[in-house]
């Protein structure tokens, strides 16, 4: 088995086998309207088009030149997943994600995210997705909001942070709160929803302008893709710290942190 992308002289090949499998088992879970949208969204003028303008990316498995799996991305996106069913349980879909998961880690992507069918997301938390949020109905298709974190990306990059949000200054979207911490941006990183990547600065605590330091945790939240990190002068940290320092501020949300490990 191999895994490469697929040439647009396969992109025929690549429908067959995702019409095959859509009709064989997850038809029934979609209503007129969400069939009729999925077979507009893989015609092969609209797969052409996003292909050409260099939005859809198509990967697949080949066992002896014949294709068995394909994965669809958008960037940080996966837009289509399906192995043939005489491939089920060989290893396909490990494969097709693990090429896709190193190739966004490897272009400093931080986080992938899927709308992921009902008949693939227990496949999807398998592999280490989880769900942000309930499933969703939408245009016919019922989906579950997963995301996937590609650890080690950001954590322990040496990093400029702009302040734009120093200590003392009042929040300004919650009610009588200060920040006591700095806040503010990475310089020259954009986040996922191609805004500057928010930071807080832990283990300083006088209002400053700019700061150098190290990403030691990042915040994900369950209900959107953008992450804020915590960038701080030493290495050296204590989490419950940290997240005491930063309650106030992120008061009522629903989060995760992700750490780094310095053993």
């Amino acid at each position: 088995m191999i895994v490469r992308r697929i040439e647009v002289v396969k992109l025929n090949d690549a429908i067959e086998l995702i019409k095959r499998v859509f009709e064989e088992f997850e038809y029934f879970d979609y209503d007129q309207e969400g069939i009729n949208n999925f077979y507009k969204s893989i015609e092969l003028e609209t797969l052409l088009k996003e292909i050409n303008n260099e939005n859809l990316k198509l990967i697949g498995t080949f066992e002896k030149k014949v294709l068995t799996g394909v994965l669809g991305y958008k960037d940080n996106r996966i837009v289509l997943f399906y192995v043939d069913y005489d491939y089920q349980g060989h290893g396909m879909g490990k494969a097709l994600l693990q090429h896709y998961l190193e190739e966004s880690k490897f272009k400093g992507i931080r986080q992938v995210v899927v709308n992921s069918t009902l008949l693939v997301e227990e496949i999807f938390e398998k592999y280490g997705f989880y769900k942000t949020g309930e499933a969703i109905k939408e245009n016919g298709i019922t989906y579950v909001p997963m995301a996937y974190i590609l650890a080690n990306v950001a954590l322990g990059s040496f990093v400029n942070v702009i302040v734009d949000a120093p200590i003392g200054m009042i929040h300004p979207y919650l009610p009588d709160t200060f920040y006591n911490v700095n806040f503010g941006f990475i310089s020259d990183i954009l986040s996922i929803n191609e805004q500057f990547q928010e930071a807080y600065i832990y283990n300083v605590y006088e209002p400053i302008e700019s700061f150098n330091g190290t990403v030691i945790g990042i915040i994900h939240y369950k209900d959107r893709d953008s992450t804020k990190w915590i960038v701080s002068n030493s290495i050296e940290f204590d989490k419950d710290d940290v997240m005491n320092d930063l309650r106030d501020l992120e008061q009522g949300v629903d989060l995760k942190f992700e750490w780094l490990n310095i053993n």
